[in-house]
Formats: C-alpha cells, structure tokens, sequence
C-alpha cells in the first residue's frame, strides 16, 4: 500500500448462542497513519472521540453474523510498515459490563524502500592499493519485513573485481599505471522492487616498487671457485619484501662458479607483494679448465720421440 490508498474492512460480530440478547458496543480507534473515509452508518455507526464506534444488539440464540463495513484512507506522511487496525467490542447487560479483550489486524502494509548502512555509517570514501582487496561492511533492513537483495555496479575507473556476502562488499582492487579513483552504487531492493542507492568512492593508489639500492659481487673468479653475492633494497610504501638470487630464497648466498663457460649469470629479485624488479649480475670467468686437447699434444710429442730413436737406429746400422 502507498499513500492516498484506501482500504476497505469488517468488522463481524458474530451469532449469540446465548438465551438472553446481548448488547454490545463496538468500537475501532483510529489507526495511525491513516483515517477512516467511509465506513456503515447501520446500527449507530458514527466517529467519536477519535474512534469509529457502532452499537449492535445480538438476539437471543441469533444464528447470524453481524457485518460492518468500514474504509480507511492510507494519509501522506505515514511511515512504512503496518498499520494496526483495532477493535474492542464490549458486552453491556443489565446484569454485568465487560470488555473483552481488543483484536488487532496488522495486514495492512505501506510499503517503503529498505534502508541501506554501508561501513557502519562512517562514511563512504575509501582508499586501497592496487591488486589488494578492500571489505566494506553494510547491513540492510526493511520496514516491512520484505527479503533484500544487494547489488554492486562500477560506474567509472578501471574495472574491479567486485563480490558481496550478507554481511560485506569486497572490492578487488585493479591493477593501475596511476592512481584513479572508480566509483560504485550500491543498490538495496526489496520483493516489490522498492530501491535504496548509495554511491562508493574508491581511490586505488598506484605501488611503488622495491628499489634495489647496493650489491656486492665479485666480477672475476676461477672455475669452480666459490662466490658470495649479497644484495640490499628498499620500498617506499614500507612494505615487507621477498629477496632470491636464481630462484634461492634471501639476499645473500654462496655460488660455485661452472667449469665450463666463460662468464656465470646470476638473478636477484626482490617483490613488495604486489611489483617485482630483477637485476643480473654477471661474473666472468677468468682460469678456464685444461683443454680437452691437451692429451692428444702429449701423446704427438711422445710419437716424435719415437720416430726420432727409430731414425738415429737406422743411422746407426748405416754407418757400421
């Protein structure tokens, strides 16, 4: 129901079972958030006293009911939720009065936008750094006990991620060049689409990267021979950071240097979790290992000795 709404009613008295006749007053106080526009004017029906009254008279073993019909008018400013009709009838004899206890109805509903709280009403500005997530909780209610669905739409900015449970909006935060702020409206609806709207402001904060500030290595060393390479960074946004060389956790460490090559490469990286930035170290190799030809020359020196004792033997015999 909506304002200037009109609802029609009855009130039923029903048959008196009794051997005596039985009168009885009825009466109907004005509801809150609405008046009465029409109601029977049978059987003294009339407004008094803020409350539509009408007397009814039951005969003795009646068989049959008494119906009053009765309007109500839904006025303007009335708040969403039930309104409560009450009736009170009361007995009046010669013997005795009673009032017996009222009957309310509460089926009369105005309708009204669910209400909408997002992070606990402190307000609806927020900051959060690329890649991460940022939770937002909200709560939502509906005067008229209707169920309600949340819904997420981004109106600006570079495309997040966005989810929500029951309790909370999780906004997964883009990947940025720059930071930019993206906006977001949040929408409460109930099962007679009644809509409550709030916008979001997000500022995504683009990362600063870890800097590597010094490394200590060798630029020479031998085959096989052992190296220490260690290297320092720092990050602006104060973040803990992840150091390896060649994939080997930290940021210093022992290294053989190969037998075979002329030069050994090695990469260190350092991430804040979000950025990573990678160095290469190069350590030439100065001492190569012996030649795999070498055998073959020695083995050539030791023919040319032979063919030179064979040679002086024959000189030998051709002189005698």
């Amino acid at each position: 129901m909506a304002a200037n709404d009109v609802v029609s009613l009855q009130a039923i008295i029903q048959e008196n079972n009794t051997a005596q006749e039985r009168s009885y007053e009825i009466s109907v106080p004005m509801p809150v958030g609405a008046v009465f526009s029409d109601f029977t004017s049978q059987n003294q029906g009339r407004i008094e006293n803020n409350a539509l009254k009408w007397e009814v008279v039951k005969s003795a073993n009646s068989t049959s009911d008494t119906i009053l019909d009765f309007d109500i008018l839904i006025v303007d400013d009335s708040a969403p939720g039930p309104i409560t009709v009450s009736l009170t009838s009361e007995l009046l004899d010669r013997e005795f009065t009673s009032v017996f206890n009222p009957e309310s109805f509460t089926g009369i509903q105005i309708e009204g936008a669910p209400t909408l709280s997002i992070n606990n009403g402190n307000g609806l500005s927020f900051e959060v750094r690329e890649t991460q997530q940022l939770t937002i909780p909200f709560t939502t209610t509906d005067p008229n006990g209707d169920n309600v669905i949340l819904t997420v739409s981004q109106t600006s900015g570079t495309t997040a991620n966005v989810q929500n449970n029951e309790n909370n909006i999780i906004i997964n935060a883009p990947n940025v060049t720059e930071d930019e702020t993206i906006i977001f409206n949040v929408t409460a609806t109930d099962a007679f689409e009644n809509q409550t709207t709030s916008s979001l402001s997000v500022a995504v904060t683009n990362n600063n990267p870890p800097v590597i500030d010094s490394i200590s290595a060798p630029s020479t060393g031998a085959a096989g021979q052992s190296i220490n390479i260690s290297f320092n960074a720092s990050d602006e946004d104060g973040d803990a950071l992840n150091f390896s060389i060649n994939q080997s956790q930290g940021s210093s460490g022992s290294f053989i240097l190969p037998n075979t090559g002329t030069s050994a490469s090695f990469t260190l990286s350092v991430d804040d979790g979000i950025d990573t930035v990678t160095q290469v170290v190069t350590v030439t190799i100065t001492t190569p290992p012996p030649s795999s030809g070498s055998g073959g020359g020695a083995m050539q020196w030791y023919l040319g000795v032979f063919l030179i004792l064979i040679s002086l033997l024959r000189l030998k015999r051709k002189t005698v």
